[in-house]
């Protein structure tokens, strides 16, 4: 008996050890109780969870903005949502982070659930799906919503009250 829990001990730590070593740019599946587990793993950090789509020009467009800043600044998390609720492949969403110098330094998510609503009202229940939206997470927990592209000089202001260095 002590030597089935031992197994299945070692099991457990192993599949858990397995879910850390994934790499940041796996893509992950946004469903119900995902906006929750973001917001539980990056409690205390400054982060930035840009919410964006391959059918969106304006949010690619703006996608290369987002990896120089990264290149640049440092010392805060950025979390990408693709939510385009037509599926694109995993393959071409993983594809245009990596041109947009996002792959390696991404944590990569995109919608799963065929009803986005719910997803909208988790995150913001204000928020009807529009894209680009762009959440500022602060490591106080104070969080700001803004709506549309964003402007590098309002990112780097954020980003300096957060004390993150240039």
């Amino acid at each position: 008996m002590k030597t089935k829990w031992k197994w299945m001990l070692l099991i457990a730590g192993m599949l858990s050890s397995m879910s850390f070593a994934a790499s940041a740019s796996e893509l992950r599946p946004f469903v119900d109780g995902s906006w929750a587990s973001i917001v539980k793993a990056h409690a205390g950090r400054p982060t930035i969870v840009h919410f964006w789509g391959l059918s969106c020009r304006p949010c690619r467009t703006e996608m290369p903005v987002w990896g120089q800043l990264i290149k640049q600044r440092h010392g805060f998390d950025f979390v990408t949502v693709e939510t385009d609720m037509a599926p694109s492949p995993p393959e071409q969403i993983e594809a245009f982070l990596s041109n947009a110098g996002l792959s390696k330094t991404t944590e990569a998510w995109r919608f799963a659930d065929g009803f986005a609503e719910k997803l909208y009202f988790q995150v913001d229940p204000k928020w009807q799906g529009e894209i680009p939206m762009t959440i500022f997470i602060g490591k106080d927990g104070h969080i700001e919503r803004h709506v549309g592209v964003e402007d590098a000089k309002a990112i780097n202001s954020w980003l300096d009250a957060q004390n993150i260095a240039r």
